[in-house]
């Protein structure tokens, strides 16, 4: 049964970072803490990583536990 739940969960991260100045002026996305990544204006999500692995997939999701 543990093992049902488990495959079936799927973790999401809604982008809400804030707009930050450049140094040349205008603004852009930090950079997120979740994927160490700036995400695009299209992105309404971000893929939760620990150490480069995409935890959204079996292979992560086995080796971490949140």
């Amino acid at each position: 049964m543990d093992t049902m739940v488990n495959d079936a969960i799927e973790i999401y991260v809604k982008d809400n970072l804030p707009l930050v100045k450049k140094k040349k002026g205008g603004q852009e996305k930090a950079v997120c803490e979740f994927c160490n990544g700036k995400h695009g204006s299209g992105e309404e999500f971000c893929d939760l990583k620990i150490n480069g692995e995409d935890l959204n997939k079996i292979e992560g999701a086995r080796k971490y536990k949140i």
